[in-house]
């Protein structure tokens, strides 16, 4: 069962965490919105933007600075002092290195490690994490700024595989 706590106030109303086996230190400030879920790890003096979600068993170390809806996915891990702008999704199993900013309107793939700052928005996976360059026609025309997701990344096992006729 859930259970969904009130755990302070920030600057627009209360800060609303699902805290079932979740372990937040008492120095982690918490935008309106953001919800922990159960298995997620924070540490002390890290701040976290409005509408978060920290997802089922990921980490997240010291004195990082996430900014607002961001998503760590499930099992990822955030390194101490991590910077991570708006709107990023660091994919399931994904690993932040120390020291690293990534910055706003990027994917990290599931299982990618990123080792050097990210300072351009975009898709970045593999090991180490490096840019992946969208074709126009993968999406009927639309440039790779315009799309936020590139579903073969985030769901390979939907990818369609066509035989040779």
């Amino acid at each position: 069962m859930r259970k969904l706590v009130i755990i302070g106030a920030s600057g627009h109303g209360k800060v609303v965490a699902d805290i079932a086996d979740a372990v937040v230190a008492k120095s982690v400030d918490m935008g309106v919105g953001t919800v922990v879920m159960a298995g997620a790890v924070i540490n002390p003096g890290t701040q976290i933007g409005k509408g978060c979600i920290i997802n089922t068993c990921a980490s997240v170390d010291h004195d990082c600075m996430i900014g607002d809806y961001v998503h760590v996915s499930v099992g990822a891990y955030v390194a101490g002092t991590v910077r991570i702008g708006d709107n990023t999704w660091i994919g399931a199993g994904a690993t932040v290195s120390n020291n690293v900013s990534v910055c706003g309107d990027c994917m990290v793939g599931a299982g990618a490690v990123v080792i050097v700052d990210i300072s351009e928005p975009g898709t970045y996976v593999g090991i180490p994490a490096k840019g992946k360059r969208m074709r126009k026609e993968q999406f009927g025309g639309h440039s790779s700024r315009q799309v936020k997701m590139e579903h073969s990344i985030m769901f390979p096992a939907l990818r369609v595989h066509r035989r040779a006729a």
